[in-house]
């Protein structure tokens, strides 16, 4: 009796110490929020293909317009494939090209479908959004690219053409620390001692209470 309640103690201890730990990881929303940056420059580690999975599911809960979802996506991991899509989007000229040290692990394609709602545009966009919380909180960082060559896309994926290509999520554990500014003016991103400084606006220049009032 005393061996088997030592043990269900033993037990009951690991299962304790494992939820601490676990939630010591876990990011929680507001700290996701205005921790993420957009990451261009990332580690040579590879991601979990669960872990991708499981960012494409948190995707997948975002809000949509009457709850039709016209969303899908790709998740491209394969070598080939990634040096395909690296080879046809167009990154922030003033942050620059990674360079092939510092390539993304990953890319998610995201296509949304106007057959099943007009409004697939703002539902994947949500859908995204969710998407780069969702990596964040595993550490991992992400950069939305919407300039894509959609043409080369369309054919080395096999998308059809009923389907629009939304936006490229390039995901991959970061490699730089990208910090805000908040400021008034000059909002474009720049580098100052080969940091990304990464200019917000401030909060009362873009919010009014209960009515419209010019700044």
């Amino acid at each position: 009796m005393i061996r088997n309640y030592k043990t269900f103690v033993l037990y009951l201890s690991i299962i304790i110490f494992t939820h601490i730990t676990i939630a010591q990881k876990i990011m929680d929303v507001h700290t996701a929020i205005r921790t993420r940056r957009s990451i261009r420059k990332f580690q040579p580690k590879p991601i979990p293909v669960e872990i991708l999975k499981n960012i494409v599911q948190d995707g997948t809960l975002a809000p949509s317009a009457g709850n039709k979802q016209p969303w899908e996506f790709i998740i491209v991991t394969e070598e080939q494939q990634k040096n395909v899509v690296f080879e046809n989007i167009y990154w922030l000229a003033s942050a620059g090209k990674p360079d092939i040290l510092h390539q993304p692990q990953a890319y998610i394609i995201v296509l949304g479908n106007p057959q099943i709602s007009k409004e697939y545009i703002y539902d994947c966009s949500a859908a995204i959004e969710n998407m780069l919380l969702s990596a964040w909180g595993y550490g991992i960082g992400s950069c939305w690219i919407g300039s894509i060559n959609r043409e080369k896309i369309y054919t080395n994926f096999n998308i059809p053409q009923t389907l629009k290509i939304v936006a490229i999520i390039a995901l991959g554990y970061p490699d730089e620390t990208p910090e805000i500014l908040i400021t008034e003016k000059n909002f474009s991103p720049y580098k100052k001692n080969n940091k990304l400084i990464v200019p917000k606006r401030k909060l009362d220049t873009v919010v009014h209470f209960n009515k419209y009032t010019k700044k």
